[in-house]
């Protein structure tokens, strides 16, 4: 979402070939695309803090004891910090007032302040990359926070990078990345031709296009992500799985109190075999490091859609995939057990109070393997 909303913002006039290309930057730039950049990281905490009051944790100070107990999700520093209870509650409310309150802490301040608010922002997202595995959400989220910091920020990293730069290859260096910009020369091109007045039209066009996108892009983050958080229904011509990606639920209403790993076997009659493959473990019983169940956040995000896919009678097109992908697996490693594979969802509640409740297992998939 991040890049789809910058394509309407100028972000590379400065710190770009482009901008040494052009060898001029406006001091500052404000447009519906500014605005827009600006949005979309508050859309995202706006709408998490809205769908957190929804449930009983967050903002009873207990949620973020919660999703650290889950072992899937939890890794590095999340494993140490979960045993500290009092600090935990802490966090939970530092972590909902950032979220609920960012229009104000992020829009109201300016000059230094904001800037000091945004790398607040970006330490904590700094810390999900130690505690949690969500894959790159932390990163694109820092990288959300960089528009947030303001000139002087800028000019005071520019003077401690001043001996550095100055070292730099400079435009007259770049040799043919040195030349004007494609659009600069195609547009003196067609003015040496005689055609001036259409070079005037074409530039104040693209401008106004540009500001209509900008317009464009913020109505649908708001338009989009007020209907989420609301439960409001769109109408059917705008509501498309292609539009509607402003939903921005991650540990909302509240976490979850269990986390799954999957077993897949297979077998010939009664007589069965585990199978690991990636996605799975070799073992039913719990493992150790629960987060080690899965290569990457990608494989468990996977395995959510393929158990998603078997209990739906209606498209299951992705379980049926993985069933044949896994017998073609089984066929290559354990041949003689290649007739029949069976995917187990193994579930666990959270030791909330420091204990394990015993783990239950569901078959997701049952499938019959070609005999060819």
């Amino acid at each position: 979402m991040l890049v789809i909303v910058a394509q309407v913002a100028p972000l590379g006039e400065r710190w770009s070939i482009d901008a040494l290309r052009r060898r001029t930057a406006r001091p500052s730039v404000a447009s519906f695309g500014t605005v827009a950049v600006l949005l979309q990281p508050i859309v995202v905490f706006s709408s998490n803090a809205i769908l957190k009051h929804r449930g009983d944790n967050w903002y009873a100070g207990e949620a973020l004891e919660i999703a650290l107990r889950n072992d899937v999700m939890t890794i590095y520093l999340g494993n140490h910090l979960v045993e500290y209870a009092s600090l935990l509650t802490v966090l939970n409310y530092i972590w909902v007032t950032l979220l609920a309150g960012s229009a104000v802490f992020l829009l109201v301040p300016v000059g230094r302040l904001r800037s000091a608010i945004a790398l607040i922002y970006m330490g904590t997202f700094a810390g999900m990359l130690v505690t949690m595995t969500i894959g790159v959400f932390p990163l694109a989220l820092i990288a959300a926070m960089m528009p947030f910091l303001t000139a002087p920020f800028w000019d005071a990293i520019g003077r401690r990078l001043s001996p550095w730069v100055d070292r730099l290859p400079t435009v007259d260096h770049l040799g043919r990345l040195g030349r004007p910009p494609i659009e600069r020369r195609l547009l003196a091109s067609v003015r040496d031709r005689g055609y001036g007045s259409v070079t005037g039209y074409a530039t104040a066009y693209a401008k106004s296009l540009l500001t209509v996108f900008g317009l464009l892009m913020v109505v649908w983050m708001l338009l989009f992500a007020g209907a989420d958080v609301y439960e409001y229904d769109l109408p059917d011509e705008i509501d498309s799985p292609h539009l509607d990606q402003q939903t921005w639920g991650l540990y909302a209403p509240d976490p979850t109190e269990g986390y799954s790993w999957y077993v897949l076997k297979a077998g010939v009659g009664t007589d069965r075999v585990v199978v690991d493959l990636p996605g799975t473990t070799d073992r039913i019983d719990r493992p150790p490091d629960a987060s080690a169940a899965y290569e990457t956040f990608r494989h468990r995000k996977y395995m959510q859609r393929v158990r998603h896919s078997g209990e739906d009678d209606t498209d299951n097109a992705i379980a049926e995939a993985y069933a044949e992908w896994a017998c073609g697996q089984v066929a290559e490693s354990h041949p003689e057990y290649a007739e029949r594979v069976t995917l187990y969802q193994i579930y666990q509640p959270s030791p909330l109070d420091g204990t394990f409740e015993s783990w239950r297992d569901q078959a997701v998939i049952r499938q019959d393997c070609p005999s060819d």
